[in-house]
């Protein structure tokens, strides 16, 4: 690990009260590894979460509250096919129902709308489709967003609250995108972490 992804780990130990051999960090080469790594030095098991279950209650009944559907979203079902939240009057609305911040996905529009961003010097482009994104997806990020908020961090439940708390300081630390920080997603060669 160089220096970036180096200080991005202490700084992923020190918020978990955690300390991960040099070795074993090593090893450690996608969010889904510093998940699974920080859940074994932390004694977490569980992976059924009693606060993605509630969020997505929130969600669904925000949704519901506004007519934007009539039957809850499942998982995998696709938020923004209802709720778009660069038009109109719904998604404000939704952001005051849910009582929660809320952040945006980024558009994925040819390069002249001016997409790229510098992020410590290198060249990020948003490469997800915001249309796609899940509920699943939707709950994570709201849950990140909010993690101070939602999430005893001397009190890590399960799998889903550590992943929301990774990706919190994940953001934090590189200015990346919410929506961009995936499971699947490398340090280095996807979100430009040396």
């Amino acid at each position: 690990m160089s220096l970036d992804s180096t200080e991005l780990l202490m700084s992923l130990e020190d918020y978990l009260h955690i300390s991960i051999p040099d070795l074993e960090a090593e090893k450690i080469v996608t969010i889904q590894d510093m998940v699974d790594k920080a859940a074994a030095y932390k004694g977490i098991a569980e992976k059924s979460s009693v606060l993605q279950a509630r969020l997505a209650q929130r969600v669904n009944t925000a949704l519901t509250e506004l007519q934007l559907i009539s039957e809850p979203f499942a998982p995998g079902d696709r938020v923004f096919t209802v709720l778009n939240p660069f038009q109109g009057p719904n998604w404000l609305q939704f952001c005051e129902i849910l009582n929660l911040e809320v952040p945006k996905p980024e558009i994925k529009d040819p390069p002249k709308a001016g997409l790229f961003k510098a992020l410590r010097g290198i060249i990020w482009r948003v490469s997800y489709d915001w249309q796609a994104i899940t509920l699943d997806q939707f709950l994570t990020v709201i849950a990140a967003a909010n993690c101070e908020k939602l999430i005893d961090r001397e009190a890590i439940r399960d799998h889903f609250e550590l992943y929301c708390v990774i990706l919190a300081v994940v953001v934090e630390k590189t200015g990346v995108d919410f929506y961009e920080v995936r499971p699947e997603k490398s340090f280095a060669n996807d979100l430009g972490i040396d």
